[in-house]
């Protein structure tokens, strides 16, 4: 397989397709347009963003993972959505620092282990697992998974009116002491 390596530094990789991507670098000067790739590896502080549409993201460990089930990614500390309704899920070792969801309704599906969700908006916040550093920030997210084997806990800070909560959540959830919440299916 084809892989492609990043600068030194702070890039921007914006997909256009599977095997097609521009690089830029982090103030946005361009650096050029690559076609036919399978692995993009980043410096570890780049960001890549989906192409125009839906993209699914599936991070298996720090900062590596799939997009589209088509192009591997290793190195990239931000994420990013497009147009569509994207979706981001995490494996048990997944972490990024940030998910920046695009304009679509995006998903953000957490490891199946415990998680600590601490929403500071509507769309945005970290997701840590239980006792243990944050694996991502959020935001322009609109729908999320819970653990499917393990009670989440939420915390909601006061400015918080709505969390859409999708399937995968256990009866055990609960959030934190002081605040409420709902499923909504």
């Amino acid at each position: 397989s084809d892989e492609l390596k990043s600068y030194a530094g702070a890039n921007r990789w914006q997909m256009i397709s599977a095997s097609e991507a521009k690089l830029s670098t982090a103030t946005g000067t361009a650096i050029g347009q690559i076609i036919g790739f399978e692995v993009l590896t980043g410096t570890g502080t780049d960001t890549l963003t989906g192409a125009e549409g839906t993209n699914r993201w599936v991070v298996t460990s720090a900062g590596r993972g799939t997009l589209n089930a088509q192009t591997a990614f290793d190195g990239f500390a931000n994420l990013a959505g497009n147009s569509g309704a994207d979706t981001f899920a995490f494996g048990l070792a997944g972490t990024v620092a940030q998910v920046t969801g695009g304009e679509g309704t995006d998903s953000l599906a957490a490891r199946t282990s415990e998680n600590q969700w601490n929403f500071s908006a509507n769309d945005r916040g970290t997701i840590n697992s239980l006792g243990a550093d944050n694996y991502v920030s959020f935001s322009g997210v609109e729908q999320f998974t819970g653990a499917t084997l393990a009670n989440d806990r939420i915390t909601l800070a006061p400015q918080v009116t709505q969390v859409q909560l999708k399937a995968g959540g256990q009866e055990g959830d609960e959030p934190a002491p002081g605040h409420q919440w709902k499923k909504c299916r």
